[in-house]
Parts: structure tokens; C-alpha cells; sequence
């Protein structure tokens, strides 16, 4: 089967996957308890509890900075259209939508495999991995996640501790996320010229915790395990294991 779909056209090979994958969420029951778009936004003080993250645009330049900004900007004004009811999953690409030329999203920088290169909707993968933090300090249920192929930064350059990151791609990898507390969750995003900043927002507290990053050295790269403490508990729990190739 692998032999024959190399021979498919790429597009022909992603609308597989799709279906594949729209597949496997209905059998597992997904369908029902995606968060959608809420038309009723509340205002800022209403969201008086929230969570963020801010950093800074990486190491782009010129052209593929300006791309990547403007495709964060899409992205951001997608993804806080959504509420996320109690029970609920957020999936990136649900509401993000493909990254398409028609869609407005401009060529920026990719990680594939071991190469670095471009494509159309590049840069997104910041934003997942925001969501992702967050996710993680506000004690939320990560569904589904999937780290770089490779350790692309330097400790001086990365915007985020190495293990923080979620990356997507279309039809193969999401950030599926469950809101596991007892509000409605919301996104707000602001994006300048050197710094995007995300916030989870809610009308209650928000669970606040300690993340820990822990790094292994391996002769060919790093491996991280990531740990969660809640307050007021003292244990950790380990919620995965990854290992970052350098980049050659």
C-alpha cells in the first residue's frame, strides 16, 4: 500500500489522509464535542482570569518575517472566534482551516524531515505550540501533540523551552486539546512587529501549573521529559518523552 500511494499526487495523497483521519474521529466519537465559533464574544473584563505567553518571532528575516506575521495574524483572528465549552476539543486545523494561497496564508519557513525550507502557511506552527503551553499550565487535556523532527534553535535563539513546541501539518499532525475544568475557555491573541502574544481567557480562575522541562543530552541531540505539577500537589506527572535530532 505504502508503494502505491508514493505514486499518488501529493494533493491526491493529502485528501486520503483526511478522509482517513475524519474517519478515525468519528469512530471515536469526536464529531460531537468539537469547539466551534461563538459569535457572541464577551469583553475583555468579562475575561478577567486568563493565562499568557508572549514571544518573540524567531529568527526569520526580511520577507519570511513579514509572511510569518501575516499568517500568525489569519490564524489568531480564527482561533478566537471559538469557545470551548466544559468537555469540549479545540483541534488546530478545525479551526484554523488549511493553509491555502486562496485562504490568504504566504509562503513562510517549514521544518520537514531534516530540511529547512518553505511553504505556504509557514510559521503557524509558533501559534500551535502557544496553545500548547498553555494548555499545559492551565492542567488541560492534551489529546493530541506532536514535537519538531528536529532542534532547530540554539538556548540564545529558541523563543521556547525546548519541549514547548506542538508542531501541525495539514492533514497529517493537529494540537488537539480537551477543556477538562469547569469553564467555557476562550483564545486572545495580539501580534506586533517583534512579538505575538496569546492569552487563555476565562470568567473563573484558572488552574495554574508548574511546568518543568527536563533535558538529557544524547549523542546525537536532546531528549526532553515534560512535567506537570498542579498545586497544591507536589508530584509531578510525566506527560511524554521526546527526543530533538540537531539539525545537520
Amino acid at each position: 500500500m505504502a508503494s502505491i500511494k508514493q505514486w499518488l499526487p501529493p494533493a491526491v495523497r493529502l485528501q486520503l489522509r483526511v478522509a482517513w483521519r475524519m474517519g478515525r474521529d468519528w469512530r471515536q466519537g469526536l464529531p460531537g464535542r468539537w469547539a466551534s465559533v461563538d459569535s457572541d464574544r464577551p469583553a475583555a473584563d468579562e475575561l478577567a482570569h486568563r493565562l499568557t505567553v508572549r514571544q518573540g518571532l524567531g529568527s526569520a528575516v526580511g520577507a519570511l518575517r513579514d509572511n510569518k506575521v501575516h499568517n500568525l495574524g489569519i490564524a489568531i483572528h480564527r482561533v478566537e472566534a471559538v469557545v470551548i465549552q466544559p468537555g469540549e476539543v479545540f483541534s488546530f486545523w478545525r479551526t484554523v482551516g488549511r493553509p491555502s494561497a486562496r485562504a490568504g496564508y504566504l509562503e513562510g519557513r517549514t521544518i520537514t524531515g531534516a530540511a529547512v525550507g518553505t511553504t505556504v502557511g509557514g510559521g503557524l506552527c509558533q501559534l500551535s505550540g502557544m496553545v500548547y503551553l498553555l494548555a499545559l499550565q492551565a492542567g488541560l487535556q492534551i489529546l493530541e501533540r506532536h514535537p519538531h523532527s528536529r532542534d532547530l534553535y540554539t538556548d540564545s535563539t529558541r523563543f521556547a523551552p525546548l519541549g514547548a513546541d506542538a508542531t501541525v501539518v495539514y492533514g497529517y499532525k493537529d494540537l488537539r486539546v480537551v477543556n477538562t475544568g469547569p469553564a467555557p475557555l476562550r483564545l486572545r491573541g495580539e501580534i506586533g512587529p517583534d512579538h505575538v502574544a496569546l492569552s487563555l481567557c476565562a470568567r473563573a480562575p484558572l488552574e495554574d501549573c508548574e511546568l518543568v522541562f527536563q533535558r538529557e543530552p544524547l549523542p546525537d541531540g536532546t531528549r526532553v521529559r515534560t512535567l506537570r505539577r498542579r498545586p497544591p500537589s507536589t508530584l509531578p506527572e510525566l506527560l511524554g518523552v521526546d527526543d530533538y535530532p540537531r539539525l545537520p
